[in-house]
């Protein structure tokens, strides 16, 4: 849910005397002094301090922060056991540790597992106990300064350890990893529900390259995987990915590769900037540090050294720290050659702000230009793939002075496309179009915007249609079914599945999410479980293909969109057509597939006593929800 809020100012200016500008120099600098020491700004690590020590030497084990706690979960011990071991201790105003104490043991002792938190639940994900590779997640509630009793929430698709996992608009993600036999480029996500419970296991678009050994952060609905094993060589290669608002990923790209290869490296996210942390590869064992910007795009600046970790580690854990305004990271135990650790260390410890100094009184200033700018979209319910959506801008002059050389700027969303000779304009004003894909531009000039004028430009986009573009899968799937039906009567979908290879498929699964307002009726293989319908396919020979029916009944219009295949041999295969039943003329779900066309905002920029001014104006969405609430995340 989305609230919007849009806030107006007030931008002044006037001609100063010789004295007055001279005080506004001096009040400027006090000003900006006062900012600098009270706003802590992302700084380059400094130092690494020593820490309270684990109880105990481990490796291959994971770490988490919760508010101003840490907690160690499981992990090798020199023995070459797993451990079943728990440790919490609270960080105290400086930064250093209180004492380490044990809390609630995991029901099976693992390393090489994953582990990802919310601010009331930790989840366990596979791991390796000490003679097979494990598939279970587990689940334990935040009690006090400890947690409560572990619970198996479901089985992971596959066997799987040497991975990493990460929670993104309280969905669970696990990625990459080695079921024992080969290394994988799985990535699968399920729903955090209310209860802490978990959804289905739904597959999400795989990993470029099959990688273990490597590591996982996520900022601002993108995540970031770096490094890794591919199961010949190291990898420095970094590849970040978009999450959609259904849970799907906008498609993995590649950022800036890391000055090195390296695997068992661990990355956070501090202060806007993503971190890598020792690590290792075949040859060379690092203590080495870097950090890159996360650009407002999502891709990372250069990577820049920062201050080296007192010694060469990999296999240890890593988390970062809040306080005073920014974060510093925490590293616990690992291995330094083949020697079992038991250190922790932590970077500089912001320090709390100072306080902010009092300006000076200056001059009245005379008022400028004052430009209003709102942004309007319709339709503003859900849109599906081929509908357009129209973009208007309100623009007005509310001072008492010209504006000159205004120029507005809309963008084209994501999943959108300008629709062609679509751009408005008023008299007197001309534009241009910088492209027609998500993230380009259409700018608007106006020469001059007199006291009280207002007008509006537009333009119009389309929701792009999904295509099967790149080689072709081992497996396809598609749904069809009716334009129309009527209340309480049977609606048949029927979902195609395809093999396009010459080897026989087996143990074909089959998925389909009920429509929201559907009731199932008949045509799986079992009864819906969490509302996903499940047809299972022996074996589907080369060329092969097989239609099955699903029944339903609603009172309500309907959006079939979410169903997927996979077959034991490791294929698998997403739909994209979408199928839209309307319902006796009913609104479809405000939801729709899950898919959000967002358009983050317009720009205005004008000049106005050789000063140039910027305004942007709120956001937009389509659907736009009833209800408005905050954001919330984890």
């Amino acid at each position: 849910m989305y609230d919007f809020v849009r806030k107006n100012s007030l931008i002044q200016n006037s001609q100063w005397s010789l004295l007055s500008i001279a005080l506004i120099v001096v009040a400027l600098i006090l000003i900006w002094t006062a900012t600098a020491r009270s706003s802590p700004l992302p700084a380059d690590i400094q130092t690494w301090t020593t820490a309270a020590p684990l109880p105990e030497v481990l490796a291959s084990r994971n770490a988490i922060a919760k508010g101003d706690r840490v907690y160690v979960i499981g992990g090798k011990n020199p023995t070459e056991k797993p451990s079943a071991q728990v440790y919490t201790a609270q960080v105290q105003t400086d930064g250093s540790l209180g004492a380490w104490a044990s809390t609630t043991p995991l029901p099976v002792p693992v390393y090489l597992h994953a582990v990802a938190a919310t601010d009331s639940q930790l989840y366990l994900i596979g791991g390796w106990d000490g003679s097979r590779t494990r598939a279970e997640v587990w689940r334990a509630p935040f009690v006090g300064n400890g947690l409560g009793a572990w619970e198996k929430v479901s089985d992971y698709p596959i066997s799987i350890d040497l991975h990493e996992a990460t929670i993104v608009n309280n969905r669970l993600y696990v990625i990459g990893g080695w079921n024992g036999t080969a290394a994988l480029n799985k990535v699968y996500y399920a729903d955090i529900q209310a209860t802490g419970g978990l959804g289905a296991w739904t597959p999400a678009l795989e990993l470029p390259t099959k990688l273990y050994r490597l590591s996982v952060a996520s900022a601002n609905g993108v995540i970031y995987v770096t490094g890794g094993y591919d199961g010949s060589a190291a990898q420095s290669k970094v590849y970040y990915t978009k999450v959609n608002d259904n849970g799907s990923l906008g498609g993995w790209q590649q950022t800036t590769e890391l000055p090195d290869t390296r695997y068992y490296q661990e990355t956070v996210v501090q202060d806007g900037k993503l971190i890598v942390l020792a690590g290792k590869n075949d040859v060379v064992e690092y203590n080495s540090v870097y950090a890159a910007t996360i650009n407002a795009n999502g891709a990372l600046g250069s990577w820049n050294a920062q201050t080296a970790l007192p010694e060469s580690l990999y296999r240890f854990a890593a988390v970062t720290i809040a306080k005073n305004g920014s974060e510093f990271i925490y590293l616990f135990g690992g291995l330094h050659n083949l020697d079992y650790r038991q250190n922790v260390y932590h970077s500089t410890v912001p320090k709390p702000p100072t306080p902010t100094s009092t300006p000076l009184p200056g001059p009245t200033a005379t008022p400028v230009p004052n430009i209003a700018l709102q942004l309007q979209n319709s339709p503003r319910q859900w849109v599906a793939p081929g509908e357009e959506i129209v973009y208007t801008i309100l623009y007005q002059n509310q001072g008492v002075k010209d504006a000159k050389d205004v120029t507005i700027t809309g963008v084209i969303p994501g999943d959108a496309e300008l629709v062609p000779d679509s751009v408005t304009a008023g008299a007197g004003t001309t534009f241009v179009i910088n492209g027609t894909s998500a993230g380009d531009t259409i700018v608007w000039h106006i020469a001059q915007l007199d006291p009280t004028t207002k007008g509006t430009v537009g333009y119009r986009v389309r929701r792009l249609v999904a295509t099967n573009t790149g080689p072709q899968r081992a497996l396809g799937i598609v749904s069809a079914g009716p334009q129309a039906a009527s209340a309480g009567t049977p609606i048949d979908y029927q979902i195609t599945i395809t093999n396009f290879v010459p080897i026989t498929l087996t143990d074909i699964s089959v998925f389909d999410i009920l429509p929201e307002g559907a009731r199932y009726v008949s045509g799986a293989s079992q009864a819906p479980t969490n509302n996903i319908v499940q047809w299972t396919v022996p074996t589907l020979a080369p060329d092969q293909v097989i239609t099955l029916s699903l029944t339903v009944m609603a009172t309500q219009s309907l959006i079939n969109s979410n169903y997927w295949v996979t077959a034991e041999e490791g294929a698998s295969a997403r739909g994209t057509a979408i199928v839209i039943t309307q319902v006796d003329n009913t609104p479809l779900p405000a939801k729709g597939d899950g898919v959000a066309i967002v358009n983050d905002q317009a720009k205005i920029t004008w000049q106005a006593n050789g000063q140039i001014n910027e305004r942007v104006s709120n956001v937009v969405i389509n659907p736009a929800f009833p209800v408005f609430l905050p954001v919330v995340k984890n």
